[in-house]
């Protein structure tokens, strides 16, 4: 239970509160902010998403059938509540060629309610099964936060830091809004949001152009995963953005022999601050590059690795998991059951046709099947020794030492 009128014992430079506050009542929320009001530190940050509008008008009618179906089912049968719910949504939509009022409505929810079979149990309770789900619009969030002294600095995302990233047919109407909410606003209604990602901070902290120029300059930058592409395109809220080659190419390159500070990659490429950090946000966006964290890593690194252990446990057993804790870069990186199969099989040693046998033998008894990247699974067995062959020899080549680099494995561990 949260208490507000306890006094914090100790005041944190950050807080976090990651998909909790639109599954919660209006009262807990409360609790909640005034909680995080009285504990972070003067210039701390409030980390909070949150499910927004538009992006969930439609699905809100199937989250709305779902709470009347549990009605129905009792709380116990979530899945039949489930099943009601959809069968009878998607019956009253017709088709896409002869779209009834529903769907006229809303054009996207037949897809959507499509895809819920890819979704986890685990994550379609917490989504649709909380008594107190509501998504919350930008402006009510950002005046709920402003009423306990936490102001709006920006999205997480980093794409969206840039709003001139939008379509420029959108430019006119947004870039020229000079009300921070109404422009928020706006940007929601142009990207059709549903999840936002906003960064909060508490008391107000001018900083002098010089001063922000010696900070930037020491954020550190490593090279992660970056294969030769042909062209740097960033999929985002906006639409695809696609990157200035020559940029983006010069600061992997220049990363290419280890971290590298941003004042030391401007020097090296040459680029104006300005088009540099943009490259960089958007790099780092689709993780070719990350923000090394440098000695402050090696707090979190033990504790990140038995987090790891945890997972890739739960992984064996069948949980559909698939990010790790990197702490040498602050954040996740995507790892999958079939490369944690291979990877076990290589550290027992396992070449060719009997290497192929275990992963596939691994999978099988989780009732998984290889598939295409097409989501089609794979029944021949040349192309599925081909695919598995491909794995490990990128495990064993690149990923591994990568994983190792990064802090999500110990360095010693048994490949």
């Amino acid at each position: 239970m949260l208490k507000t009128s306890d006094s914090p014992t100790r005041e944190f430079h950050y807080i976090v509160a990651h998909g909790v506050l639109s599954w919660l009542s209006v009262q807990v929320q409360q609790a909640l902010l005034n909680i995080v009001s009285k504990s972070i530190a003067l210039g701390g940050v409030f980390y909070c998403s949150y499910n927004t509008y538009p992006g969930w008008l439609a699905m809100s009618n199937f989250q709305h059938m779902v709470s009347l179906e549990r009605q129905r089912y009792a709380d116990s049968d979530l899945g039949s509540a489930l099943s009601a719910a959809r069968t009878n949504l998607i019956s009253l939509l017709g088709s896409q060629e002869s779209p009834l009022a529903l769907l006229q409505s809303s054009p996207r929810l037949f897809d959507e309610l499509q895809s819920i079979a890819r979704f986890s149990a685990t994550y379609l309770a917490h989504e649709y099964a909380c008594e107190h789900w509501a998504p919350l619009r930008v402006a009510d969030m950002h005046k709920l936060c402003t009423e306990h002294k936490l102001r709006f600095i920006s999205s997480a995302t980093l794409p969206e830091i840039f709003d001139d990233l939008v379509a420029d047919q959108l430019k006119p109407t947004i870039l020229n809004e000079t009300d921070p909410i109404i422009r928020q606003t706006l940007l929601d209604f142009a990207t059709n949001k549903y999840f936002r990602r906003d960064i909060f901070v508490r008391g107000i902290e001018v900083m002098t152009p010089s001063y922000a120029t010696q900070l930037l300059g020491g954020l550190r930058f490593r090279l992660l995963e970056a294969p030769r592409v042909e062209a740097y395109r960033f999929p985002t809220c906006f639409g695809e953005i696609l990157g200035h080659f020559d940029g983006c190419h010069s600061i992997e390159l220049a990363l290419e022999g280890g971290p590298g500070f941003l004042s030391d990659i401007q020097t090296s490429t040459g680029e104006a601050m300005g088009d540099l950090l943009r490259a960089l946000a958007l790099l780092v966006h689709v993780n070719r590059i990350g923000i090394d964290r440098g000695d402050a890593a090696n707090q979190a690194r033990e504790s990140s690795q038995q987090i790891n252990q945890f997972i890739t446990t739960q992984m064996q057993e069948g949980q559909s998991y698939s990010w790790l804790v990197a702490p040498n870069i602050g954040t996740c990186v995507s790892f999958n059951l079939v490369e944690l199969i291979c990877m076990q099989a290589l550290s027992d040693g396992l070449k060719g046709d009997v290497l192929t046998a275990f992963v596939l033998m691994g999978l099988s008894g989780l009732g998984i099947e290889l598939t295409r990247p097409t989501k089609e699974p794979i029944s021949d067995a040349s192309e599925q020794r081909n695919l598995i062959e491909s794995l490990v020899e990128n495990l064993a080549s690149h990923r591994i030492p990568t994983l190792h680099s990064l802090g999500v494995f110990p360095s010693n561990s048994k490949d």
